[in-house]
């Protein structure tokens, strides 16, 4: 959309990641004149109008060829939308697109995480970034940094776009969030939890572990059961999403600890518990 097109909105690109954001891309060759950020953030309102994309799952990236002035970094740094906008140099951006070449999963989250706002003042979001490879029994401090950060000025904006757009539903016990998913991937690799007499399946996605709905809950929970892991459970029931030791819906969980917990009742590697059809661990 660069050179523009008559009757279309004017952003030069949309960019969607594999985990179901958006991000609306503006590029720009030098920032030797004036840039209006308020032009960048029209575009990414009409596209939310038009129910092209989702409103709480947006946000903006500017590409540039040269800012020696820093003319550009300062009207975005000037204006009231700066926490939801990104800047990033073209060669920067080269240099990601050969990583994500030959990118394992883990790594393409790394590089989709880097083009999105987010507050690295907090640093759990940092070692999170950097060294995602971090052990599953220990529980990541979840936070709403990086929603509040992307759509601090949505509020501002409510009555300019349509409110009724679907949204997730999402559950959060103790900022764990909860995510209850309408339609499940097809192109996945299913793994299988077996515990007494408890069943479940599930896949991995870019940003948690989705047990498939029909799985078996656990009636019970072992005295040592997480606290965080019996409000889920607690939350989940009160919801109506587990019934009868069911589960009614597909949900997504924080990660897959969190989910092998969730449906033993208790304290569970979900690297471990997890395996493939023909008994190999997740983790492995």
């Amino acid at each position: 959309m660069y050179k523009g097109k008559k009757n279309e909105i004017g952003y030069d690109g949309l960019w969607e990641t594999q985990d179901g954001t958006f991000i609306v891309m503006e590029s720009k060759a030098t920032g030797d004149y004036v840039f209006s950020p308020e032009t960048v953030i029209r575009y990414r309102d009409n596209l939310i109008t038009e129910r092209r994309i989702p409103r709480n799952k947006c946000s903006i990236l500017v590409v540039y060829g040269r800012d020696e002035k820093g003319t550009l970094r300062n009207s975005v740094k000037g204006s009231d939308d700066a926490s939801m906008i990104r800047l990033i140099s073209a060669n920067a951006l080269f240099q990601l697109v050969k990583l994500a070449e030959e990118a394992s999963a883990i790594k393409m989250k790394q590089i989709t995480t880097l083009l999105r706002p987010r507050d690295y003042f907090v640093l759990d979001n940092l070692v999170e970034l950097v060294f995602p490879e971090t052990d599953d029994d220990i529980d990541a401090v979840e936070d709403d940094e990086t929603d509040n950060t992307m759509h601090a000025q949505d509020a501002d904006r409510t009555s300019d776009v349509d409110d009724k757009i679907d949204e997730p539903r999402i559950i959060k016990v103790f900022k764990n969030p909860v995510v209850v998913v309408e339609s499940i991937q097809n192109d996945v690799e299913l793994l299988h939890l077996k515990y007494k007499d408890v069943y479940a399946t599930g896949y991995e996605t870019n940003d948690g572990f989705v047990v498939i709905e029909g799985a078996q809950i656990s009636g019970e929970e072992t005295n040592s059961c997480p606290g965080r892991i019996s409000e889920i459970r607690k939350a989940l029931i009160e919801e109506g999403i587990i019934q009868d030791n069911i589960l009614k819906k597909s949900v997504k969980f924080s990660s897959s600890s969190t989910a092998a917990g969730c449906v033993v009742g208790g304290s569970a590697s979900g690297p471990e518990k997890w395996r493939t059809e023909q008994g190999v661990s997740y983790k492995k």
